[in-house]
């Protein structure tokens, strides 16, 4: 979803405050961050804050690596930057 979420020639890439790569998952986070309350904006940070921690009992970080796009495991680092804008754009809905 961070990846694909808008197309590559979608005019939101141009207006939002992220570069092109991270625009798909900032435009994503807007969009959530739209439609949840607070309940369900606590159970998402959450979510993020598992993503980020590569030392979750859940293996979050790790099952994100593995099942995401291919050059996620290639270069996993890109994930941090996908998990920022998403959030960054969840944020700026408030």
């Amino acid at each position: 979803m961070f990846e694909r979420y808008l197309g590559p020639i979608d005019d939101r890439r141009w207006t939002l405050p992220v570069d092109f790569d991270n625009a798909s998952a900032c435009a994503l986070g807007m969009d959530v961050g739209a439609l949840v309350n607070e309940r369900e904006r606590e159970v998402v940070t959450g979510f993020l804050a598992r993503a980020r921690d590569e030392d979750d009992r859940h293996r979050t970080h790790a099952l994100l690596i593995r099942n995401g796009p291919s050059y996620w495991r290639e270069h996993p680092e890109v994930l941090f930057d996908r998990l920022a804008a998403f959030e960054k754009g969840m944020l700026a809905s408030r």
